[in-house]
């Protein structure tokens, strides 16, 4: 399928079964899809060059998002991303480097688990205090970290609804 830009990708992304990624110069433009997209997922040399500066959005598949896994996150900075964006089915995140010089993957997480944020993995709002800690991060690194709500579903196929 082609899309028109990054938000159509995502629209249809949402919940689905197949780890995919859109590379794009900004939200408006048309994106190159990777079908089977992985976190340690090496873009060959020849293109890194013409990925600095672009948005990388990729979908998470499970029900919520680890938000920025590591792996992923050492992708963001090796290209020089202008944004990077999860979408899953809890809503979509971003992370934005205005400048394009990112921090190290160290300084990243070190200052994420600095900050004091008060979480348990049995916590019902556990999920809530980790974007609040990313939220807290980005602001320290000159970073810009949003998030956005759940998006509808729109690649259910015949499969997975009742269909005559």
């Amino acid at each position: 399928m082609t899309y028109r830009n990054i938000q159509q990708f995502e629209d249809y992304i949402v919940g689905s079964t197949i780890r995919q990624c859109a590379i794009a110069d900004s939200k408006v433009s048309e994106p190159i899809i990777i079908e089977n997209f992985h976190y340690t997922y090496t873009f060959p040399e020849k293109y890194c060059k013409y990925l600095r500066g672009k948005i990388l959005s990729y979908n998470e598949i499970g029900e919520i998002t680890t938000l920025f896994a590591e792996d992923v996150i050492e992708l963001a900075i090796t290209l020089q991303l202008k944004e990077l964006r999860v979408v899953s089915k809890s809503g979509t995140y971003s992370l934005i480097s205005p400048s394009l010089k990112w921090p190290t993957k160290d300084e990243i997480f070190d200052t994420f688990h600095s900050i004091d944020c008060d979480y348990d993995l049995l916590n019902t709002e556990f999920w809530e205090q980790r974007h609040i800690c990313w939220e807290k991060a980005a602001n320290k690194l000159g970073l810009k970290y949003q998030r956005f709500p759940p998006k509808p579903r729109l690649n259910v196929s015949c499969e997975e609804t009742i269909c005559e």
